[in-house]
């Protein structure tokens, strides 16, 4: 199973995603999240572990590594990295 967990971000590090980046947008209430990478949406998943899966085959697939950003419901973003429990 995969999940997401927050990490520190280095100061000298940008603080905020680019265009390539992934942004997991989260909705508490509806208990869905978002998949953003480029401005494009990738649609809502049922759970964490769907949408670790989802990120991770698509890095693989592209055999590019962005960061993942996850986002809140307040705007706030925190960096994430995907990790297998």
């Amino acid at each position: 199973m995969l999940s997401y967990h927050f990490i520190d971000i280095d100061p000298e590090m940008d603080q905020e995603p680019i265009d390539d980046d992934y942004v997991i947008v989260g909705h508490p209430s509806k208990k869905n999240e978002l998949v953003r990478c480029e401005g494009k949406s990738h649609g809502s998943f049922q759970d964490e572990n769907e949408i670790c899966h989802f990120i991770m085959d698509q890095m693989e697939k592209e055999e590019f590594y962005p960061n993942i950003w996850y986002q809140n419901e307040r705007g706030n973003l925190d960096l994430c990295v995907i990790e297998e429990e």
